[in-house]
């Protein structure tokens, strides 16, 4: 009889450990599979220079998202998060996805500065260190060169 309740006891003490063991592991998985799958926007804020796009990515998610920008004057976005930038200025691009919404900040700039450089002989406006410019260079604005027909160089306006 001692002989048949110690077999009942251990095989009891075995039972336990694996039924504990079978059920912390699947949640152990569960809460690993809950933070890799959270909402992510790529980015919350980014810099770019007139006429730039940049495509913003929702991760974590197969539902619709739907973007917005506050500002279309200044960045506007589509279906597929891709931010065109108009003009100088700050516009917030929303993604909502279900009841959450994701922003991110964007900041237009200029994308030259206003002086550019023209030589007698060309047809082409140049940044002030291009080595295409030789002595004979010519200050003016940007504005101007495009007003009188010139374009820019290839080599620094890449």
């Amino acid at each position: 009889m001692k002989l048949l309740k110690k077999f009942l006891l251990s095989t009891l003490i075995v039972l336990t450990t694996l039924v504990m063991t079978s059920s912390t592991i699947p949640q152990i998985q569960t809460s690993y599979a809950a933070q890799s799958s959270a909402v992510r926007l790529n980015t919350t804020k980014k810099t770019l220079k007139v006429g730039k796009t940049y495509t913003l990515k929702i991760s974590g998610t197969k539902k619709k998202v739907k973007w917005s920008s506050s500002k279309k004057s200044v960045a506007t976005v589509s279906s597929k998060g891709k931010v065109t930038a108009k003009k100088k200025g700050t516009a917030t691009i929303t993604a909502k996805v279900g009841n959450k919404k994701y922003n991110c900040k964007i900041t237009v700039i200029n994308n030259s500065s206003s002086t550019v450089y023209i030589t007698k002989t060309g047809k082409k406006y140049h940044k002030s260190g291009c080595s295409y410019l030789r002595k004979s260079k010519i200050k003016t604005t940007l504005s101007k060169a495009k007003s009188r027909g010139y374009t820019p160089c290839k080599r620094c306006y890449r």
